[in-house]
């Protein structure tokens, strides 16, 4: 019995992780085949590529050199079961610019540029 409800369990997973649309950190369709995706990150259950808001592509042998970069990283790919924590972050961060805007007057703020890279980026839509 216990095997059945593992498989059971294993084909639910599947089938929710298949039901919603994968995009890239640009905002664009995952040009991936989702049955492969899943079957890879199941492979790769690696605790350095675990995200609260996605998923990192980037091959088993490959070691990452953008440190916390994600969401500008082409490896990178969300769906809108993350939207929640990305609208999350967005807040987040579009806060801390502000912040940082009022702590740093001036006609060459830092926080300019952040707030223009912010403004282009769109949620994904579901």
């Amino acid at each position: 019995m216990t095997m059945e409800y593992a498989e059971t369990l294993a084909a639910t997973h599947e089938a929710e992780f298949l039901r919603y649309r994968k995009v890239t950190a640009e905002g664009r369709d995952l040009q991936t085949d989702l049955r492969d995706l899943y079957d890879m990150l199941e492979l790769d259950k690696r605790t350095d590529r675990i995200l609260p808001n996605g998923w990192c592509l980037l091959p088993p042998r490959q070691v990452c050199e953008k440190g916390n970069a994600c969401l500008t990283c082409e490896k990178f790919t969300t769906d809108a079961t993350f939207l929640p924590e990305l609208q999350i972050q967005r807040q987040r961060t579009e806060q801390l610019i502000t912040e940082r805007q009022q702590a740093f007057p001036g006609p060459h703020r830092p926080a300019d540029g952040c707030r223009q890279r912010l403004a282009r980026r769109a949620a994904p839509s579901a």
